[in-house]
């Protein structure tokens, strides 16, 4: 097995907040000649420095063990966070890794994830396009700027006969920008319910895990489409009657009209001037109205100079 491909997380960004967790282990759920299909826990990471235990030895000690079936060296075509739940897609042999890691590149790999949030959303569903930056602590925010874009499709439903406010999203990145989902959700004052980096520590610690997981995956290899779908198998909220019928309102998750290119959210912490300045419009409101800070650029009429004003007068 080769992690070649990916950056470490650790080296690029501050550890997040350990919430405590027994050593999880991954499952295979699916084996093609040209692929492998695993079942990742919440709390596990994908890559840690030393010894620590993570995915990448989890597997490999699968392998050793003969848990997994003989075939070509086994390459990682994306990963999970930590806190992610859910599908996780495994090449066979270098040149599947290579055909599926340009399929991936080109946004032709489809994921859609679950989340659940306490918070109203700005809107219930919609199309968001904006630069992930760095934040504080480790942390990222969605910004005006769109020098490298992340894209991402939403739908959401409240969850009945739960705790006050529950709601329940459907995700599709479009890119696998840093913490794409979490940003996107935060940035919309929805977020994911036991995430200790978007939504209060203190509160995240009280539930039983964070409420995102990797629901589905759809790609074409050779000549032939592949899709698959994992429930969460862990989390109370996930594991309740509600949630299961309130998911299975959206109906197959492979045929759903996502919204179109239409509106942006973006994190109020990021300054005005960045908008003036790049032209970008951040439409966060599902209503007509627009706030100051909600302005297109060019939206306010420039009013001429002392020169101009008085070549008009003769």
């Amino acid at each position: 097995m080769n992690s070649e491909n990916f950056e470490k997380p650790e080296s690029r960004m501050k550890e997040e907040p350990v919430l405590p967790a027994a050593q999880k282990e991954p499952r295979l759920i699916h084996s093609d000649p040209d692929f492998l299909i695993f079942y990742k826990p919440e709390d596990l990471s994908f890559y840690e420095d030393g010894k620590k235990h993570d995915l990448l030895k989890a597997i490999r000690r699968m392998e050793e063990e003969g848990r997994i079936p003989e075939g070509e060296r086994l390459f990682p075509v994306h990963r999970l966070d930590r806190i992610t739940s859910g599908l996780l897609l495994f090449a066979r042999g270098r040149n599947n890794a290579n055909l599926l890691g340009n399929e991936f590149r080109h946004n032709r790999i489809h994921k859609v994830y679950v989340a659940l949030s306490l918070h109203p959303p700005k809107k219930r569903h919609g199309f968001i396009e904006g630069d992930i930056v760095k934040s504080r602590r480790g942390t990222y925010k969605l910004a005006h700027t769109m020098e490298f874009p992340s894209r991402t499709r939403f739908t959401s439903r409240s969850i009945p006969d739960r705790r006050p406010g529950m709601r329940l999203f459907l995700v599709k990145p479009e890119t696998g920008k840093t913490h794409q989902v979490r940003v996107i959700l935060k940035s919309l004052g929805s977020p994911i319910l036991g995430d200790p980096f978007y939504d209060r520590f203190d509160a995240a610690r009280a539930e039983d895990r964070t409420y995102l997981h990797a629901l589905a995956l759809s790609f074409r290899l050779g000549n032939k489409e592949h899709r698959f779908f994992h429930l969460p198998e862990s989390g109370a909220e996930y594991l309740t009657p509600q949630f299961s019928q309130t998911l299975a309102s959206f109906g197959d998750v492979f045929q759903i009209k996502w919204p179109g290119k239409e509106t942006v959210a973006v994190d109020p912490s990021v300054r005005r001037a960045d908008a003036r300045h790049t032209g970008f419009p951040v439409r966060g409101k599902t209503t007509g109205r627009q706030d100051a800070t909600e302005r297109p650029t060019g939206a306010r009429k420039s009013r001429p100079g002392r020169r101009e004003r008085r070549s008009r007068n003769h």
